[in-house]
């Protein structure tokens, strides 16, 4: 038997292109919790956690909002472009209206929203971005950071 914030869990994850599901029982309780999500980078283990947590009076942590700050429109300029994680994924950043917007392969555009000149999160999920410069001052290099994991694309366009 698993364990979720220290209780004893029976759970089955799901995923199939494009869902997501977590099925998990609390056998002490007789609870159900079943979890289901058309949005690739939710993350399903904390909610999973923090549902737990509050069900059985321990504590937990809600997301916290970003802190959005104003960058130069010169500087988001230098972020546009492709940035190549893999043979197959890739983020595509453009700019409009002095708004900075990403594009996942395979997922909707999402607005960036800046936290500091070269680090951006997203609202709609918990996602941060840093843009990497090289010694010459130019952006090489998009790293992301979701579910604990960081991921680098190399700039390519």
């Amino acid at each position: 038997m698993d364990t979720i914030a220290y209780k004893p869990v029976i759970a089955h994850t799901g995923l199939i292109t494009g869902f997501k599901s977590y099925n998990i029982m609390l056998p002490e309780s007789n609870t159900r919790i079943i979890l289901l999500s058309n949005f690739s980078s939710f993350n399903e283990a904390k909610a999973a956690k923090d549902l737990v947590s509050i069900l059985t009076g321990q504590p937990y942590e809600l997301p916290k909002e970003g802190t959005e700050v104003k960058v130069d429109e010169a500087i988001l300029k230098q972020y546009v472009g492709e940035y190549q994680f893999s043979s197959t994924a890739y983020i595509k950043i453009r700019l409009e209206n002095g708004q900075l917007k990403g594009q996942a392969s395979g997922q909707p555009e999402v607005d960036l929203f800046a936290k500091s000149e070269k680090d951006f999160f997203l609202k709609a999920a918990d996602i941060q971005l840093e843009f990497v410069k090289n010694e010459k001052g130019e952006v090489e290099k998009l790293i992301t950071y979701q579910g604990g994991r960081a991921r680098t694309g190399i700039k390519v366009k």
